[in-house]
């Protein structure tokens, strides 16, 4: 999909944004299966980052940027609050692109 987005458009800019962390304590499931999902997606992080290398890519993480305090209803899925400080993070990367592009023209 990236290289067909750079086919159609060479100069486009990708953002692969990485998973959210999880809160184990909230997690409706066995020790043994949070850790796993940690792990993996700890893993999944680690992946999405190399292939934003390998692609020129922007890579974002969001492991660790949600408050664990706004995972309580599930352990997956953030509150309006945990909300927050993802759209900060994504902000701030469309900030600098938007600034970087008004630096080249």
């Amino acid at each position: 999909m990236i290289d067909h987005a750079y086919a159609a458009l060479p100069n486009v800019k990708i953002i692969l944004v990485g998973p959210a962390n999880l809160y184990r304590d909230s997690l409706r499931l066995n020790n043994n299966i949070a850790d796993q999902r940690i792990h993996n997606l700890q893993a999944l992080n680690k992946a999405y980052e190399q292939l934003a290398k390998e692609k020129h890519a922007i890579f974002v993480s969001l492991y660790g940027v949600v408050p664990e305090s706004t995972l309580n209803f599930d352990g997956v899925h953030p509150n309006g609050d945990g909300n927050a400080p993802i759209a900060r993070e994504i902000r701030t990367v469309l900030q600098s692109l938007v600034e970087t592009e008004k630096l080249i023209k």
